[in-house]
């Protein structure tokens, strides 16, 4: 998950939202499970 935040600009996690792919709350909710850092 930390690789996904890491290799993903916020732009492209914003296009992928606005596709439908995934919302932010599945992400919120994935980088707090993973413990994920500076994703809140």
């Amino acid at each position: 998950m930390q690789a996904f935040f890491d290799g993903v600009s916020i732009g492209a996690i914003h296009d992928i939202v606005l596709a439908d792919v995934i919302d932010f709350e599945t992400l919120y909710r994935a980088a707090r499970i993973w413990d994920t850092e500076d994703v809140a």
